[in-house]
């Protein structure tokens, strides 16, 4: 029923210069895309699944760093692409999957602790309990509590909360 009654859009990979970077270089985990923001080419980039606009702060990270979050909300091309594409179009529902960790987080992963991420609906808690309850992920929850950091500027917290 849900299929044949929905319209479903895929987005295969939303960082092609981090997959391609990964494809080549042969060490997994290159997150960033190919902007030069640095002098160490290798540890250049920004960091895509950082430059949303929710909890996003500038200075964060520096520039070199691997969690880099760009200059401004949605500066990088992906970025403004997926915002155009959710823009023109009234998605009722995003999922989001990362290379990284049998995991699911949900947001609000800028949050601190996991009170402050605590969902605004509580029917929102009942669908990713349901989700951890089906599916069984090693880790679940917000960032603070699946992968012990924060995320500001997180594409999770973006679609749940401005979108």
């Amino acid at each position: 029923y849900a299929v044949e009654n929905r319209e479903l859009w895929f987005v295969p990979f939303v960082n092609p210069d981090g997959y391609i970077a990964n494809q080549k270089s042969g060490r997994p985990g290159v997150r960033k895309n190919g902007r030069p923001t640095c002098a160490n080419k290798i540890n250049s980039g920004v960091d895509i699944n950082r430059n949303f606009a929710v909890a996003w702060k500038a200075g964060t990270f520096p520039a070199c760093d691997e969690e880099y979050q760009g200059k401004e909300p949605f500066s990088e091309p992906e970025t403004k692409a997926l915002k155009e594409l959710c823009d023109r179009n009234a998605f009722k529902a995003a999922m989001n999957f990362h290379a990284f960790g049998s995991m699911l987080t949900h947001p609000y992963n800028w949050a601190p602790t996991a009170q402050m991420a605590k969902l605004d609906k509580l029917d929102d808690d009942v669908i990713f309990n349901e989700l951890q309850a089906v599916f069984k992920f090693d880790k679940f929850g917000p960032a603070i509590r699946t992968v012990g950091y924060t995320a500001p500027g997180e594409s999770d917290d973006w679609f749940y909360g401005a979108k």
